[in-house]
């Protein structure tokens, strides 16, 4: 590993996915010098805390950012490229979790196919929790005979809408018991006691942009068809965590082989209890634990559980990358 000090930005530093990617930052081997932690002007949090210190929060149109070495973006994606293309044009190297530069600089992540990592206008696209869950869980059902496709239901916990969601839930539980008028600012449709059967807008199709983007993200990493992923995303009354229900088609091997496949790779927890698939237990970890592995009855499929903390999981897999790109280069 390089030990060269580095200055490191932290776009959107102050949201939940930039405050993992601190954390991870922290945990890695990186020699991060200086921290430039990035905010909109809009935050009311003016400092966050990185290896024992207080550091202040700056603004995208700071000129510091210019010097950077590398960059972190966990943006919204509206305002991804808008904040993020001054910084590729003055050089800076921008690991993307956003999504903005999918079509540009195809996912990559450590262990799926990195060795062919793919660069736009010095970017890399750091896939999402989604998409690099089903890409992992498709790569070692894929180690046990062809890959034929994957079909999952993806329930996302309501930080899929930012600390304002997960706010937003607790209000509304709180109001509801109260007889009083809940908040619907980010779920106007209502959130607690019930459940949003899709997130976002959707296509002419009736796919969500949150499903395509994590769909294309898998078979991109994969290298399969497009057409081999197709997942449904909704949105339970959970405050964190993720859970899937996936269905692969695969031409060999069967649960059993792939419980064995799960045991040595060590980014897998394999379940044993029922508890441990519950999402809310798996917080703080940067693993995906997979359980319920069932054999398709038409003899040609697995069906498994999957859950993971997606924010812990999604900023680990940035800085591994990010980490990679560094030693490459």
């Amino acid at each position: 590993m390089n030990d060269r000090s580095l200055s490191i930005a932290v776009l959107g530093a102050t949201g939940a996915v930039g405050g993992e990617i601190l954390r991870a930052l922290e945990a890695s081997e990186m020699n991060v010098g200086r921290l430039l932690p990035v905010a909109s002007v809009s935050t009311q949090i003016n400092e966050v805390e990185f290896s024992g210190e207080m550091q202040s929060v700056r603004f995208p149109d700071d000129p510091e950012l210019a010097n950077a070495d590398l960059a972190f973006c966990a943006l919204p994606l509206k305002s991804a490229a808008e904040v993020t293309a001054p910084l590729i044009e003055a050089g800076v190297r921008v690991v993307d979790l956003s999504g903005a530069y999918a079509a540009e600089a195809p996912p990559s992540a450590v262990g799926l196919e990195v060795s062919s990592l793919e660069l736009a206008h010095n970017v890399v696209s750091s896939p999402g929790a989604v998409g690099l869950a089903l890409a992992h869980i498709g790569s070692a059902v894929g180690s046990l005979g062809e890959l034929v496709s994957m079909r999952a239901t993806v329930l996302s916990p309501t930080s899929i809408a930012g600390r304002l969601g997960m706010e937003e839930l607790s209000g509304q539980v709180v109001a509801l018991f109260n007889s009083q008028e809940p908040p619907r600012v980010a779920f106007p449709e209502g959130m607690a006691f019930d459940l949003l059967p899709s997130w976002g807008t959707s296509d002419d199709e009736g796919w969500s942009t949150a499903e395509r983007l994590g769909g294309f993200q898998a078979t991109e990493l994969l290298g399969l068809d497009a057409a081999a992923v197709a997942l449904t995303i909704c949105v339970v009354p959970t405050f964190a965590g993720l859970s899937f229900s996936v269905a692969c088609r695969v031409e060999g091997g069967g649960a059993a082989d792939l419980i064995e496949v799960l045991a040595q790779r060590p980014l897998f927890e394999v379940a044993r209890r029922s508890v441990e698939l519950q999402p809310m237990g798996r917080l703080g970890s940067s693993k995906i634990t997979i359980g319920r592995v069932r054999d398709d009855p038409d003899g040609d499929g697995i069906h498994l559980w999957a859950c993971c903390d997606p924010l812990r999981l999604s900023a680990a897999s940035a800085v591994s990358l990010a980490q990679y790109w560094l030693e490459v280069s």
